[in-house]
């Protein structure tokens, strides 16, 4: 007597998207161990890479990190080890389109 149920249905198999990129950005305790090691100890970009995981900053990246900074605590006259100096910038993602008062007229 043959069985009446339906075809064992066929999946496919689950595919992993691509990376865009394998880099990350450091975090407010690295960017402060970073540029420590660069300014207060007087130690060499290479250095404090072999530091870093993999894939995080390129030399040229950290540099540019060491020299905005060292601008940054200059301005605001600051000593390097506060913790406002490593902060996440503001401007990184996407804009707002509307004001939070042109949001509570919409709504």
């Amino acid at each position: 007597m043959p069985l009446s149920r339906r075809k064992p249905y066929v999946y496919k198999n689950r595919v992993e998207t691509p990376k865009k990129t394998e880099r990350q950005e450091l975090s407010a305790v690295e960017r402060t161990f970073c540029c420590g090691a660069v300014i207060g100890g007087g130690a060499t970009l290479k250095e404090v890479m072999q530091h870093l995981p993999p894939n995080s900053i390129t030399t040229s990246g950290l540099s540019k990190l060491v020299k905005r900074v060292k601008e940054k605590a200059e301005e605001a006259d600051l000593k390097f080890a506060d913790p406002h100096l490593y902060e996440n910038e503001v401007g990184q993602g996407r804009k707002e389109l509307f004001t939070p008062k042109q949001k509570k007229e919409i709504i």
